[in-house]
């Protein structure tokens, strides 16, 4: 799962590589409960963790709507109905787009417009001071990247 901001963007901290992300959800800036203080305080979170169980929450909705999907359908609902926010079609950032539910729970793959034509596979990172993340160039190297 790779991970969005709130404007739909790329979130730099995001590990890319064409083939290794299925879909992107919010993960950038999202609001949690710190229970560790007695008022339990609002603070900001992000990351890929804070994506992937915005899909698994998306699967939980989506079985106890259709209780007899296999997994494979459960895949391919949450992917086909996702919108598209990098080139074409499945891309090394959003993988098929932004998870939706709506559109997942109304079988809705109608065609969606990517906002963000523009974005290129780089080992370079901006964003998040000190957040890393893993890069893989076109020849499948591997590169350790620092958001500055």
């Amino acid at each position: 799962v790779g991970s969005t901001d709130s404007n739909d963007g790329y979130s730099c901290f995001s590990n890319y590589s064409d083939g290794y992300i299925d879909v992107g959800a919010p993960g950038s800036a999202i609001p949690i409960v710190d229970m560790r203080t007695e008022n339990y305080t609002i603070v900001y979170g992000s990351g890929t963790s804070l994506a992937a169980p915005h899909v698994a929450g998306l699967a939980g909705l989506l079985l106890s709507k259709y209780p007899t999907m296999t997994n494979q359908q459960l895949r391919d609902r949450i992917e086909t109905t996702s919108v598209d926010l990098g080139p074409d079609g499945t891309d090394g950032f959003f993988g098929a787009g932004r998870i939706d539910a709506l559109r997942a729970v109304n079988g809705d793959t109608s065609p969606t417009d990517s906002p963000h034509q523009d974005y290129v596979l780089s080992t370079d990172a901006t964003g998040y001071a000190h957040a890393r993340k893993l890069a893989r160039s076109a020849d499948g190297t591997l590169h350790l990247v620092y958001c500055s």
